[in-house]
């Protein structure tokens, strides 16, 4: 597997896609991705809170450029509930 280069490259940010859950409510995510074309490793991460902000000890947004800048796609995804997610979380104890 190629190492990531460790020099930053120009990102692209894809805000609010919907993704289908298979009972109909749709996840919201934003995309950061390296602004050349091709195909690259993807990291993805659902959080309870809102995803183009701040939340609790990490700035997602940060976090996201740096990967996607060493030619990463970094998405972040809204949990059912916040802001732009329809549905509601459930936890089970």
């Amino acid at each position: 597997m190629p190492v990531a280069d460790p020099h930053p490259v120009p990102v692209v940010v894809d805000r609010n896609h919907l993704i289908p859950m298979p009972d109909g409510v749709e996840l919201a995510g934003d995309c950061y991705r390296p602004a050349e074309p091709g195909r690259w490793p993807a990291i993805l991460t659902f959080i309870p809170y809102h995803k183009g902000g701040p939340g609790g000890r990490l700035d997602v947004e940060a976090v996201n450029r740096y990967f996607a800048g060493r030619r990463y796609a970094a998405m972040t995804v809204d949990r059912r509930g916040p802001v732009l997610v329809a549905g509601t979380a459930h936890c089970k104890a």
